[in-house]
């Protein structure tokens, strides 16, 4: 896999049997072919992601159950790489969206919950506001794999573009 990434070339994707970051995926799509462009590590596993040839961004647990096979076909990273990044900095996390539609999200923290949440970088869009009564609200515009009912204030969810 390693070898495939650092020399441009495509990898046959024969199977893989449990895959919830591609819900989209039909079952019988597969053989796919597609360009790694990138590991990823989440949720403390090792993702394989990369493009296909009609620019779908595909993500897969590498597992036992992930089968795959190294081609010697190169391809450009260039002309993939943009688009790629483009899908992967709207997700969420690394799972396929719901409804893919874009949502502005605002949440309302206690100051101390907030304090300790600030440590961590959940979105490049992420923006942290103190407000008159020492809560925070926290601000991200993504596109969900999930829906936000957790207890939690949400001030605001709107779709937006």
């Amino acid at each position: 896999m390693i070898w495939a990434l650092q020399n441009s070339r495509s990898i046959i994707i024969e199977n893989d049997l449990i895959n919830s970051s591609n819900i989209d995926l039909a079952k019988n799509a597969y053989p796919i072919t597609m360009y790694p462009l990138e590991l990823l590590f989440h949720r403390g596993r090792i993702h394989i992601a990369g493009a296909t040839n009609e620019m779908q961004c595909l993500i897969f647990v590498i597992d036992k159950a992930f089968n795959f096979s190294l081609t010697n076909e190169t391809f450009n990273r260039k002309k993939y790489i943009g688009k790629y990044k483009e899908r992967i900095g709207s997700l969420y996390g690394i799972s396929e969206p719901i409804n893919h539609k874009v949502y502005n999200i605002k949440l309302e923290f206690t100051e101390a919950y907030a304090e300790s949440m600030k440590n961590f970088h959940w979105h490049h869009s992420e923006k942290w506001e103190k407000l008159k009564n020492g809560n925070f609200t926290a601000m991200n515009k993504f596109i969900s794999a999930f829906t936000v009912n957790a207890g939690l204030n949400v001030i605001s969810s709107y779709k937006g573009q």
